[in-house]
């Protein structure tokens, strides 16, 4: 099933073909690998909607890149970007893949008379638990000072409902309350939902969070809570934009079985053992932050398996949660020495159940061309239409 919520958008979506390579998750050495593949005939619709002049003097032909953005139980959002020669008037979707409706839709990145604030990542919220129901949701301001407001999109029932009309599938717009207690601008680096809640994190200040039922209820405009990172995690105002880059490559923040975590590497380039590594978690009841466990890559190194398994003794950079999993594993990924040709990299699975000194689970070898965003699937993700009912 495939539709688009964008002019020409049944076409565009009709033309792309999501390819997935798997592996075996006990193979350290076979990586699964994600492509897009688009038709001549996408090429020339996007092509199309170039401006004008510019596209008459440069043409019209573009070139197609793509990243996921969120990936939340069934559900994947990647954002695609087509992108013209002359480098001007790039034109973008999310691309929504659901894994049990075996599904694709297209949106537009942009919701009409709004500007996304906040983060471009799309926030996947419940609808109907039994009907596998969701909606996805942006945080935004209405244009000309209008006020803040979410944008929610939900996919019709079956592509009948979609009548080929993108209009009938556009952005619903539910007022918010802006939240004054934050001091500094907000940047959600991660979204995730947690037992009826909607959260969106900022790995340098906190979490702004609301309850799911009423981003989808007919109530009046959602309120959210603002909760503080622990006081020492916490990034300065005036090293805050300087320290963007650096915060998904060092910290990371998600729901991991009943709680939720947030891991911060402190790095240690000079002596990368003396390199501390900090999982905290969060009770959203009493609001407070606490220390969950913290190991140095020195521990890690003196493990037989670790030696074994010929890991290099790098700085750790990635840390990657599971939510999936109800245990305490974090993943990290461990940088090879550059020999020249194709950065490799290996992908590990800790154990940090006991008390005593973490354990390595299990480690898988990738080529680490470009990383900016790791996200972690299920090995059933593209093969769950099986358990539709």
């Amino acid at each position: 099933m495939a539709y688009g919520c964008v002019p020409n958008g049944d076409d565009i979506v009709k033309g792309l073909t999501l390819f997935a390579r798997l592996g075996r998750d006990d193979d350290p050495y076979n990586c699964p690998d994600l492509s897009l593949h688009a038709t001549d005939e996408v090429f020339e619709l996007v092509g199309s909607e170039l401006d004008g002049e510019k596209a008459e003097l440069y043409g019209r032909l573009t070139t197609l890149s793509s990243l996921i953005y969120t990936v939340d139980g069934d559900v994947m959002v990647l954002c695609i970007s087509f992108t013209p020669t002359f480098l001007d008037g790039e034109v973008s979707y999310y691309l929504v893949y659901d894994s049990v409706a075996a599904s694709l839709s297209l949106l537009p990145c942009q919701p009409d008379y709004c500007q996304l604030v906040c983060t471009e990542f799309p926030l996947k919220v419940k609808v109907e638990e039994e009907h596998n129901r969701y909606s996805l949701v942006l945080m935004a301001e209405r244009s000309e000072d209008k006020g803040p407001v979410l944008c929610l999109w939900s996919p019709p029932p079956s592509a009948d409902d979609n009548g080929g009309c993108y209009h009938e599938c556009a952005y619903y717009l539910k007022d918010r309350v802006r939240v004054n207690a934050m001091a500094n601008p907000f940047q959600a680096h991660v979204v995730f939902s947690f037992k009826g809640n909607a959260v969106w994190g900022d790995l340098g200040q906190g979490i702004l969070y609301c309850d799911c039922r009423h981003l989808i209820s007919s109530l009046g405009p959602v309120d959210f809570k603002y909760i503080m990172l622990p006081k020492e995690c916490r990034i300065k105002f005036d090293r805050y934009d300087l320290d963007q880059n650096c915060m998904p490559v060092f910290r990371n923040m998600g729901c991991v079985g009943d709680s939720i975590w947030f891991v911060i590497i402190k790095p240690s380039f000079d002596r990368p053992g003396d390199t501390e590594v900090k999982v905290w978690t969060l009770d959203l009841l009493s609001e407070e932050w606490n220390l969950h466990r913290v190991f140095s890559m020195q521990s890690l190194w003196k493990l037989e398996l670790f030696r074994a398994m010929g890991l290099p003794k790098a700085v750790p950079e990635f840390p990657i949660l599971r939510p999936q999993r109800d245990d305490c594993t974090i993943y990290m990924i461990l940088c090879e020495p550059y020999r020249g040709g194709v950065p490799y990299a290996h992908l590990v699975c800790i154990d940090l159940s006991s008390t005593y000194r973490p354990r390595i689970l299990s480690r898988k070898r990738i080529c680490l061309q470009v990383m900016e965003r790791p996200l972690l699937l299920e090995l059933d993700f593209f093969n769950r239409r099986d358990m539709a009912v």
